[in-house]
């Protein structure tokens, strides 16, 4: 039986072990959700990014650049007038690493299992025809959902790459 190809899940460790990188970590984590959480207020009040720029009295260019995850020139007033534009509260958490780490444990942990079963039904994939294959893929992403845990990005990803490893994928025109 082949498995998905492995993937080094230890951030947990990583960010324990090295300062440095953990501070880098932190940071391009930081800016990825902020962009993210940007987006996603943003499509929330059905604005693009021309309406939100110039609620703010700049170019659609400067909103594409803060909606940019690796963009990293934030300063709390810039975060502040984006807030009140889209009429949101801006909310700042310090937390330290080893809280954070915590999270990360079990994140890990999780993303293993979830893996364990994006592989598994993976395997069932290969010994069935298309219409068998979706229907073991979802049974298993189901099995997942309703076990109560939550589902993190990273597990879903990996059962999406399980259904991309199937000899044949599933028919999206079904």
């Amino acid at each position: 039986m082949s498995s998905l190809p492995s993937i080094d899940t230890r951030v947990a460790d990583k960010l324990r072990g090295d300062r440095e990188f953990r501070q880098q970590f932190f940071y391009a984590e930081a800016s990825a959700k902020i962009a993210q959480q940007l987006i996603a207020l943003r499509k929330r009040r059905h604005l693009n990014q021309m309406q939100v720029a110039e609620m703010l009295g700049t170019g659609q260019s400067a909103i594409s650049r803060v909606e940019s995850a690796d963009y990293r020139n934030w300063s709390f007033n810039t975060l502040h007038r984006l807030a009140e534009a889209m009429d949101a509260r801006l909310r700042v958490s310090i937390e330290p690493f080893e809280d954070v780490i915590e999270e990360y444990d079990r994140d890990d942990a999780q993303f293993i299992n979830e893996t364990q079963m994006a592989s598994a039904a993976a395997e069932i994939g290969r010994a069935y025809d298309q219409t068998s294959l979706s229907r073991s893929i979802t049974g298993s992403v189901s099995e997942l959902v309703q076990s109560g845990r939550p589902l993190s990005t990273q597990g879903l990803k990996a059962v999406g790459l399980a259904i991309m490893d199937a000899p044949h994928g599933i028919d999206r025109n079904r």
